[in-house]
């Protein structure tokens, strides 16, 4: 895991942002809330747009969960392809 800062990742202007749902089940949201409120990061097209998705910690990390969580992004940044 690398580290940077939100205004690092605001100056790339993401479309779409990956959140980590570490333990609580609502990290991800409460995250995302946090950005709509940051003053950067509520520039993006992807908070402004409300593109984003929350995977679990097991989505993130190598096994078998990949699987699922490479559908779930497929699905949430292409919603009209099934």
């Amino acid at each position: 895991w690398g580290r940077t800062s939100w205004e690092t990742v605001a100056a790339a202007n993401p479309e779409f942002l990956v959140l980590l749902d570490y333990q609580t089940g609502n990290g991800a949201a409460d995250t995302f809330r946090f950005l709509q409120e940051h003053p950067v990061m509520s520039q993006t097209d992807a908070v402004r747009n409300e593109r984003w998705i929350g995977l679990r910690y097991e989505e993130l990390t190598p096994g078998p969960a990949n699987i699922r969580a490479i559908t779930r992004m497929a699905q949430a940044m292409h919603p009209g392809l099934h």
